[in-house]
């Protein structure tokens, strides 16, 4: 809701409750929530603990009225005015959000892939279990990490974030910005080193239906000043047809249980099934063949060069 090197916008500024408000009710109008961060760049828009006290009080209010609103504190804590994602002054203003919203149902920060610093060294899992103490949901800023030997060593990480449900039964995931689209690979930025980004529609296709087929919140990133180009973004929409419920679980292909027993050429098959329903995403540099459980009828609703996306009865 505030960033120095987008616009000159904070909650000091006459106007900007009214003009989030609107934000936000454009896009109740077309059933869409929005994801709304309360600190960004603030080392420079809001740099001392008795303001960002008392905007977190403001914004508690804001959301509290707003159920269209999902939560979250911080972007990138580490990079925008707090130590880190485990800054003590953060989780006081955690609870302190919480104590005014009535529920822990936000999201508190996302700290990087892996370990959130070289400073603290904790790894992923101890990471999502102290922010669990905290807040129900819980975000990642994934791994943009290259390996030109697969198709989207991105899109595979994905699914990484799934293993940890059972340390945080109780909490929602989401990942965070995974990677950057744009209409170019690289970005080029006034003094600074280009940003990776994906210009494949295709990769972001396969992105958005692992999420929703692992049940994990998905964050398209676009920034309009880089380029007016979202690939995929049309396509993606396909991932809103894959059921989310506590009744469906992903199963990875060839595991007892899967709905896909077997595939070969592709490079990942992830699947999801309540039984008598399945979803598959298959993609790699080569398409190839999936082998359905009995009694699994498929129908492919998705077809790419490099991505396919399955729905299946039986």
């Amino acid at each position: 809701m505030m960033a120095r090197n987008l616009f000159d916008l904070s909650p000091s500024q006459p106007g900007y409750w009214a003009a989030a408000d609107r934000v936000v009710a454009l896009a109740a109008e077309r059933g869409l929530y929005v994801e709304a961060c309360l600190f960004a760049d603030a080392q420079d828009v809001i740099p001392t603990y008795a303001d960002r006290e008392a905007l977190t009080r403001l914004f508690a209010v804001f959301c509290f009225d707003r159920p269209s609103v999902i939560p979250q504190l911080v972007n990138e804590p580490g990079q925008n005015g707090f130590e880190n994602i485990l800054d003590a002054e953060l989780f006081d203003l955690a609870d302190l959000f919480a104590g005014l919203y009535g529920a822990r149902d936000f999201s508190i920060g996302d700290p990087p892939d892996v370990v959130e610093a070289e400073s603290n060294g904790e790894p992923l899992g101890t990471l999502l279990e102290i922010l669990a103490q905290h807040s129900n949901i819980l975000v990642l800023h994934d791994s943009r990490q290259e390996d030109v030997s697969v198709y989207a060593r991105w899109v595979n990480h994905l699914k990484g974030l799934n293993d940890f449900r059972a340390r945080v039964p109780n909490c929602a995931f989401w990942h965070d910005e995974p990677m950057g689209m744009a209409g170019i690979p690289w970005v080029p930025i006034p003094n600074h080193a280009p940003y990776r980004r994906e210009d494949r529609a295709e990769a972001l296709v396969a992105a958005a239906c692992v999420a929703a087929i692992t049940q994990t919140g998905f964050t398209t990133h676009y920034i309009s000043s880089q380029n007016d180009v979202i690939p995929g973004l049309l396509e993606s929409a396909i991932a809103a047809d894959i059921p989310q419920s506590p009744d469906w679980r992903f199963v990875n292909a060839a595991l007892p249980g899967s709905p896909v027993i077997g595939f070969s050429d592709f490079e990942k098959v992830r699947p999801s099934t309540n039984g008598r329903e399945a979803w598959a995403c298959a993609y790699g540099k080569q398409k190839g063949a999936i082998t359905w459980a009995d009694g699994f009828v498929p129908e492919r609703v998705f077809n790419g060069a490099n991505v396919e996306v399955w729905r299946a009865q039986r």
